[in-house]
């Protein structure tokens, strides 16, 4: 299997640790140039920069598509008709991008879906701390989402954590745009990762609300 992931989903990875799920899941990640310039090059320094730089195991392919990129941001205008290219999965979490993806019949998945099925297949022991090492990195994740994903993950589901404020070293898409635009997609995660692990033959985790 393929995964073709956008920026949002390698710096949130990163940051919390966890980038290496991306290679134990799937058999190839293959990476638009143009996301990995956006994260290594423009982001130099900031959350994931360095992760993602020495990750050998990543491949970078294809320049955006100029069509998309009036409607979406350079990242998803390059990861979308790559994913669908390779027959692959995309690894999105803006609202915008995944409905595009979906509308071309690209299998979706999010940051929070990763870490359910990765816990699913033995590769996570717990997703709490690596949820609240995210929402502490800058990545938006309401209190009801986050119930929801623990209470898929089989884990305690009291919340109480909320975002730290943002840092010189924050990203901009960490402080605003990317967040606000992450708000109308996460909800959607856990359903695509049920889908996901029935597909990938993953052992069954408690049913949540679609």
């Amino acid at each position: 299997m393929i995964v073709v992931p956008d920026a949002g989903p390698l710096i949130y990875l990163a940051g919390a640790g966890h980038l290496n799920l991306l290679p134990q899941l799937y058999d190839r990640v293959v990476v638009p140039r143009v996301v990995f310039d956006e994260i290594v090059v423009a982001g130099a320094g900031l959350t994931g920069s360095s992760e993602v730089a020495a990750a050998g195991w990543i491949h970078e392919a294809a320049p955006p598509d100029p069509v998309l990129g009036r409607m979406l941001n350079q990242g998803e205008a390059a990861a979308i008709p790559l994913a669908q290219r390779l027959g692959a999965d995309l690894l999105c979490d803006d609202a915008a991008g995944r409905s595009e993806a979906r509308r071309r019949g690209i299998v979706v998945i999010g940051t929070l879906g990763v870490l359910l099925v990765a816990k699913r297949r033995g590769l996570l022991v717990n997703v709490r701390p690596v949820l609240e090492s995210m929402v502490r990195e800058g990545m938006f994740v309401s209190g009801a989402l986050a119930k929801e994903i623990l209470s898929a993950a089989g884990e305690d589901e009291s919340w109480k954590l909320t975002r730290r404020r943002p840092t010189q070293k924050s990203r901009p898409d960490q402080r605003s745009e990317g967040l606000d635009r992450a708000r109308g997609s996460m909800a959607n995660c856990c359903r695509r990762a049920r889908l996901w692990s029935v597909r990938n033959q993953c052992p069954p985790a408690r049913t949540v609300r679609s």
